[in-house]
């Protein structure tokens, strides 16, 4: 943190809680690492296609970062595969939000759950102008 707030390490929130391997879906924590779960569906002659290049990165970061990888281009972000998440705001509430309940409107979040409301803005990065090998 350059100037200032907290982090949190998620290393040891490492279980793999299920893995439903005819849904083809994994129920797991943040400090899962992409390898153990890559390990963990091979069992099942099953595979996590979208997982970033890095194997040691944490399944939580992946999803928090939308990472993507090499294999982005054919299999898509990480964010694809996600179907629910439950998190732990900083006041100690749980949350669960299932994909497509929730979306951003003109780069700002409103919503409500469990008779609390959320309201945030989205930020907004300008990219410097630079030379990419894209172009």
């Amino acid at each position: 943190m350059p100037l200032e707030g907290s982090a949190i390490s998620t290393e040891g929130l490492n279980r793999i809680i299920d893995i439903n391997h005819k849904a083809k879906e994994a129920r797991l924590e943040p400090g899962v690492t992409l390898k153990d779960l890559e390990s963990e569906l091979n069992k099942f002659g099953l595979s996590f296609k979208a997982q970033p290049t890095e194997s040691l990165a944490f399944t939580g970061g992946a999803v928090s970062t939308c990472a993507s990888g090499t294999r982005g281009f054919r299999y898509g972000s990480i964010r694809n595969y996600i179907k629910e998440l439950s998190i732990i705001l900083a006041n100690g509430s749980l949350i669960r939000i299932k994909r497509g309940e929730i979306s951003a409107r003109k780069r700002k979040f409103s919503f409500s759950l469990d008779d609390k409301s959320f309201h945030f803005n989205l930020h907004t990065y300008n990219m410097p102008s630079v030379k990419t090998q894209a172009g």
